[in-house]
């Protein structure tokens, strides 16, 4: 899995599921301007790693989250 520095230019997005916080790393499904991603932030770090996933259609998006959550992919 590749993971790209988080872009700042969707102010507005909406969580549509997450992990745990009580993890070091946390997962999030995002959704902004019509396209899901999966952000990943790693509170292990300082400061926080915060890192996105490729923009990417509703179904392709949930296929990649339900692999991150069977562990398949980091």
């Amino acid at each position: 899995m590749d993971w790209s520095p988080c872009r700042t230019n969707s102010p507005r997005f909406r969580v549509r599921a997450h992990t745990c916080d009580c993890s070091p790393v946390v997962y999030e499904l995002c959704v902004a301007n019509g396209l899901t991603y999966v952000r990943r932030s790693d509170w292990s770090t300082y400061p926080t790693s915060v890192m996105e996933s490729e923009r990417l259609i509703d179904h392709r998006a949930q296929e990649l989250w339900s692999q991150i959550m069977r562990g398949e992919t980091r």
